[in-house]
């Protein structure tokens, strides 16, 4: 946690100091007006210490979707004002190397950057972040028995069920179109949870409709340990991934832990 809030602390923190101190204070004379400029960044900051360190344990399991908000704010400003700041001392640097460069346009550059940067997270944020994406993979090897010719598999990974809470609508929408590519097999590769199984209270008759005729088959990812969750006994550790384990039973998936299976 001490290393994440450091990184947090510089990325925030970094490019803000270049802005305010290249081009706020040059632009700005009156003292509420710089001010001003700090506002947003303390509203983050405030934000960040309140969740990590004032709501107990497991707040980014306790708190998971307003986290990820704040996360999403954060990135909103630090990645245009990063991009932005980059550009500006690359025109230092050439106006340092060829006094005659100009710096201008590279500040133009940078804050077009910036502006795309800020818009295209928040595309993702309200639009992108359900129109999922299918990337389809021939595979040949003389080592395939000709009976799998033609054969697909559709793998799915890492839903994090948890950050998908109060929008079942987006996961009935990711059942549907992994059914419409008419898989013969379909294979969940980990991370059905963020830190605690019964995330997935609520969801199991929609993930139970996948088909495929050689069935749904998943392995636990790192996450479906929770081994992230500071958990009050070792035998609640072991209950959660049990419970996790059954959940994925009762939906017709069939779990490999360890395991193999022959088609």
């Amino acid at each position: 946690m001490h290393r994440v809030t450091l990184v947090f602390i510089l990325f925030l923190l970094i490019p803000d100091l270049y802005i305010y101190l290249v081009y706020v204070i040059r632009k700005t004379r009156k003292a509420f007006l710089r001010g001003l400029y700090w506002l947003p960044t303390l509203l983050l900051a405030a934000g960040y210490v309140y969740f990590m360190f004032l709501t107990g344990d497991n707040a980014m399991s306790n708190h998971t979707q307003a986290i990820g908000r704040l996360a999403i704010t954060i990135m909103l400003f630090v990645f245009p004002k990063t991009i932005f700041m980059l550009c500006s001392l690359v025109g230092v640097l050439a106006h340092f190397i060829i006094r005659r460069c100009p710096r201008s346009p590279f500040t133009a550059i940078g804050a077009v950057l910036a502006i795309i940067s800020f818009l295209n997270i928040l595309y993702g944020t309200l639009a992108g972040i359900t129109r999922f994406d299918i990337k389809e993979v021939e595979y040949c090897s003389a080592d395939i028995p000709k009976g799998f010719d033609g054969y697909r598999i559709v793998q799915l990974s890492d839903i994090h069920i948890g950050s998908w809470q109060g929008n079942p609508e987006a996961i009935k929408q990711l059942v549907d179109l992994v059914n419409r590519q008419k898989p013969d097999l379909i294979v969940f590769t980990g991370d059905l949870v963020n830190q605690q199984s019964h995330e997935l209270d609520g969801f199991q008759e929609i993930l139970s409709q996948l088909h495929a005729p050689d069935g749904v088959y998943s392995i636990l990812g790192n996450h479906d340990y929770g081994s992230y969750y500071h958990w009050q006994s070792r035998k609640a550790e072991i209950a959660n991934l049990d419970y996790l384990i059954r959940q994925q039973q009762a939906m017709g998936w069939k779990l490999l832990n360890n395991e193999h299976d022959i088609l």
